[in-house]
């Protein structure tokens, strides 16, 4: 089935890029920005945005408004969902939630977004060409004197308000998810920034393909693309698949993660991680996988001679 996706994805990919039998490092190469859309989530059903930008002639001011969105305006918002409930954001598009039983009522949580200054951080130190981009993200999100908002200016550092990311998402009167992003001094969004567009592309394997227990592995040749020599990650659910819930601590005796024998290099993550993040895309697959299995089982019933309802 794995292999059926893989393959039927990369054909969606060729057709989308207009392309005809390309593989995915020329994919990338030739069409990045496309394929980094296809790696974050689909997200028709949040409809605005709260923006955060820094003043330019203010040094230390964030400013934050509020946009409807359209379907352009989403491509510029490339989400990822991140790995673990309690995981830091995997870049800088929060989704801004409303929880009127918690305390307090939004989230992501201040924990979370501690968590998550502490990951951008580091990003904005690695070498690798979005650290720039993340160094401007952490100024915004995390080194601002004050926000304002509407006509109110709200000072920056209070217990409530430890940093301008805590302090958008307390003041966003929304009681539905909506999105919070930046916006950089020229006016671009995440989605305009082909640094983070193969941040994107690059960076999700270390993130969402491995876990503490169950880390990469390599070289080794990958066995769903029969590459040789590269590095394979274990964490199919990081991609969005889950195996039954097999992985479930005691429900098959020495079945440990760590020993899992399907790891997929990087690439073919992402192709599958592409095909289950985007409906149109999955039922594509579907619709193909089933008429492959179909076909399989009208020929195992009439080589058997068999007749009547199938039964295992």
């Amino acid at each position: 089935m794995f292999g059926a996706m893989r393959e039927l994805a990369l054909l969606e990919l060729n057709r989308r890029c207009g392309e005809t039998a390309l593989g995915l490092p020329e994919i990338r190469a030739r069409h990045g920005e496309q394929l980094a859309l296809l790696l974050v989530e689909a997200a028709e059903k949040v409809a605005r945005v709260y923006l955060l930008q820094a003043v330019a002639d203010q040094p230390g001011m964030v400013k934050m408004w509020v946009e409807d969105l359209d379907e352009a305006k989403r491509l510029r918002l490339p989400f990822n969902k991140p790995s673990g409930a309690q995981s830091p954001a995997l870049g800088p598009v929060f989704k801004r939630t409303s929880k009127p039983k918690d305390n307090p009522p939004c989230g992501p949580s201040l924990k979370i977004q501690n968590t998550t200054a502490k990951e951008f951080s580091a990003q904005a130190k690695a070498d690798a060409v979005w650290r720039d981009y993340f160094r401007e993200t952490c100024a915004i999100l995390f080194e601002g004197t004050a926000l304002r908002y509407g006509d109110a200016v709200y000072p920056i550092g209070e217990e409530a308000d430890p940093h301008i990311l805590a302090a958008a998402i307390r003041l966003i009167p929304e009681k539905e998810t909506v999105f919070l992003s930046v916006v950089d001094a020229e006016g671009r969004w995440p989605g305009d920034r082909p640094e983070y567009q193969t941040y994107l592309a690059q960076a999700l394997a270390s993130i969402k393909y491995v876990t503490g227990e169950a880390r990469e592995h390599g070289p080794a040749d990958c066995p769903l693309c029969g590459v040789r020599g590269v590095t394979l990650y274990p964490n199919l659910r990081g991609t969005g698949i889950n195996f039954a819930n097999m992985d479930r601590a005691g429900a098959f005796p020495g079945l440990e993660t760590g020993d899992a024998w399907c790891r997929l290099n990087r690439l073919d993550g992402s192709i599958i991680n592409a095909s289950r993040n985007h409906r149109e895309i999955l039922l594509r697959i579907i619709g193909a996988v089933g008429s492959i299995w179909g076909t399989a089982l009208a020929y195992w019933m009439r080589t058997s001679n068999r007749s009547g309802p199938w039964t295992p």
